[in-house]
């Protein structure tokens, strides 16, 4: 997602919100975690094509997803 202003982001926040919450599902790419950390119940990282990390709600914290993608962003170089 690009947000071009904190309000923007808040209301599309709060809209994905709302739709989760009545069933609906939602696909975010995007390699900043505040983005999705907050909404997320399941949290899949991929790095050329591959899943390299698959956290679900219980599993979902910012540290664990970092190192998975800092871990696989190195190993790549």
């Amino acid at each position: 997602m690009l947000f071009r202003s904190v309000i923007a982001k808040g209301d599309v926040v709060a809209l994905l919100k709302e739709f989760i919450s009545s069933g609906g599902t939602c696909i975010i790419a995007t390699n900043d975690p505040e983005e999705f950390l907050h909404i997320a119940n399941r949290v899949i990282i991929m790095r050329k094509g591959s899943i390299v990390g698959d956290f679900s709600s219980n599993e979902i914290n910012e540290e664990k997803i970092i190192k998975t993608m800092l871990m696989h962003d190195s190993a790549s170089e």
